[in-house]
């Protein structure tokens, strides 16, 4: 039997997410690995070259007719080929970085080829596998069906395959399904902000702010909720931002000269706005094609939020993570129609009610201070790493 390390768990990532303070997976991997110090930590990130737009077999001549066929229709039945592909050539090189770090184990996301690849490191180095299922990957992806119903397949392998899997909610551990350690880790949230319970006020009247995407099914809500708004009566203010890559130029325009949308904010001027907002609110869309993806990812800026002390609006269908949650923990309102002007209803509802309002802003703090504390969630997750390692092979303690 060997002796405990004192020392701290050497993880290496490999991943087509990279690990940045960004948005997304990218920023959550930062947080843990980055900003805090419970792990030595190397990152090996999928180059862009081998993704989807560059597919390369390594034969030339193959590889620009395949190339001008993915400019094409049949765009998305190449997708699934150019995945195993970039796994196929990516293992050597992976090996060989992997080998000279010497880890103790192999941390993923279930997203893209190198998720796939790191699965197959970890089994060829016969050492633990951490996997982070985040989002419904292959219902994201530009796939045909037989090419969805593959990935679904590898994703459930890597499932099986690893040796914890950290599932961002409850229903995404359960489509997964049984597992012998599969624990649900929430998105970690940046470092928690002064909780603030007051009403902030703006020009006399309650600011509700909506920052997030705006494009396919959550744009057509925003344009929805913009144009019912300017036409409603209401005793409240609506701020929105974000990018509107896909809207016509003239919904645009009109979005812009209604004073409701604001364009894009990041970073600082991000935080500024939620600063001023007195409610919040978060949108999963209800478009039938991304039901499993709405049931199984869980937005990181609920937790973000709740550490503002604000009422949260949850516009999300039944079926989602978020709406079953926030109405068991009566965090905020929550509506589970797709009408603009029923939601438009609600929220005069609440803003008008401010003992519902107090209600709400008081248990966002106590959630930031407790299950959505961003220590906290840290903490679950160094813990489930090192119980990893047991005494037969050295355990890792800090």
């Amino acid at each position: 039997m060997s002796q405990a390390r004192k020392s701290r768990p050497k993880l290496l990532f490999i991943g087509s997410l990279d690990v940045a303070p960004t948005f997304g997976g990218p920023i959550q991997f930062h947080r843990h690995f980055v900003e805090r110090n419970d792990f030595d930590f190397q990152k090996l990130v999928e180059p862009a070259q081998t993704r989807l737009a560059n597919l390369s077999t390594g034969w030339r001549l193959l590889d620009r007719p395949i190339n001008r066929v993915t400019q094409t229709r049949l765009f998305p039945h190449f997708a699934a080929l150019n995945e195993w592909i970039a796994v196929k050539k990516a293992i050597p090189a992976l090996m060989q970085e992997a080998k000279a770090y010497h880890p103790d184990a192999i941390v993923t996301a279930a997203f893209g080829a190198y998720g796939f690849a790191a699965g197959e490191v970890a089994r060829q180095l016969k050492i633990p596998l951490v996997t982070f299922f985040h989002d419904w990957w292959p219902d994201m992806s530009l796939q045909s069906k037989p090419g969805i119903k593959a990935f679904d397949w590898r994703m459930r392998r890597l499932y099986r395959q690893s040796d914890l899997a950290l599932c961002v909610c409850e229903q995404m551990r359960e489509e997964l399904g049984s597992h012998p350690n599969a624990q649900v880790l929430y998105p970690i949230s940046r470092n928690q902000v002064a909780a603030q319970t007051g009403k902030t006020g703006w020009k006399n009247r309650h600011r509700v702010v909506y920052l997030g995407g705006m494009t396919k099914g959550y744009g057509r809500m925003m344009a929805s909720l913009i144009k019912e708004y300017a036409l409603a009566e209401r005793p409240w203010e609506l701020a929105v931002f974000g990018e509107v890559k896909d809207w016509p130029a003239g919904e645009v325009k009109t979005a812009e000269a209604s004073g409701v949308y604001r364009g894009t904010r990041y970073g600082e001027a991000a935080q500024n706005e939620l600063s001023a907002a007195d409610i919040f609110l978060v949108a999963m869309d209800f478009e039938p094609a991304t039901r499993r993806r709405v049931r199984t990812s869980f937005p990181s800026k609920l937790l973000d939020y709740c550490a503002f002390g604000k009422p949260i609006v949850v516009w999300a269908p039944e079926h989602s993570s978020i709406a079953p949650f926030t109405r068991r923990a009566q965090l905020g309102l929550v509506h589970t129609d797709p009408s603009a002007i029923k939601l438009i209803d609600k929220i005069n509802q609440l803003v008008q009610n401010p003992f519902q309002m107090k209600s709400c802003s008081e248990i966002s703090i106590k959630l930031s201070k407790t299950i959505f504390c961003p220590d906290l969630i840290h903490s679950n997750l160094v813990a489930a790493v090192n119980g990893l390692f047991n005494e037969q092979n050295g355990k890792i303690t800090n």
